[in-house]
C-alpha cells in the first residue's frame, strides 16, 4: 500500500517544486518588474529569494526522501536541485 502512495507523494511534491520556480521565475519577478519602479522590484526581488531558495532545499530534500527506496536515479536528480541551490 506504501508502494502506490510514495511514488503519489512524490509527484505531487516534485509538481509543487516546479511549480513554485516557474510561478517565481516567470509570474512574481515579471509581475515586480513590470508594476514598480526597477529600484523597488530590485530591493523587493533580493528580499524574497532567500526564502524561495529555503522552499526549493526543503521541497527538493523532501524529494530525495520520497524516492530515496523506489528511484535512485530520480533522488540523484534532485540532490543536483538540493545542492545548486544550496551553492547560491
Amino acid at each position: 500500500m506504501l508502494g502506490v502512495y510514495l511514488p503519489m507523494a512524490t509527484l505531487l511534491v516534485v509538481a509543487l517544486l516546479f511549480g513554485g520556480m516557474l510561478l517565481f521565475s516567470a509570474g512574481f519577478a515579471a509581475f515586480l518588474f513590470r508594476y514598480l519602479p526597477p529600484q523597488d522590484a530590485r530591493m523587493l526581488t533580493q528580499k524574497a529569494f532567500p526564502p524561495f531558495y529555503l522552499f526549493v532545499i526543503i521541497s527538493s530534500g523532501l524529494v530525495i526522501a520520497l524516492s530515496w527506496t523506489s528511484d535512485l536515479f530520480s533522488s540523484g536528480l534532485m540532490a543536483f536541485v538540493m545542492f545548486t541551490a544550496l551553492a547560491v
